[in-house]
């Protein structure tokens, strides 16, 4: 019978990975996975192919995506509420 090692989700598209205890998994996939991702000033993804370095930083949101926390290496951490802006469309591929 399969098991499962080990999950891993990123709450911010490309950046380090979460290793929670349990997930909520639906038809679209795992709620948590990949909730954000980061955007230049021209509305175009940002991931680790153009910038490998990102998977650095760690992101975690509560269970609503309400509070994102961001830690970076050199131990920064930046912890706020998620405040949604106007909707913008970006290409992901």
């Amino acid at each position: 019978m399969p098991t499962v090692a080990r999950l891993s989700i990123a709450p911010v598209r490309s950046l380090g990975l979460e290793h929670p205890s349990e997930i909520e998994l639906t038809a679209a996939g795992v709620v948590e996975d990949r909730r954000f991702y980061v955007i230049d000033d021209g509305d175009r993804l940002v991931d680790r192919l153009l910038v490998p370095s990102l998977v650095q930083i760690g992101a975690h949101i509560d269970a609503n995506a309400t509070q994102l926390r961001l830690s970076f290496p050199d131990g920064g951490v930046i912890d706020a509420t998620v405040r949604l802006g106007s909707a913008i469309e970006t290409d992901v591929h």
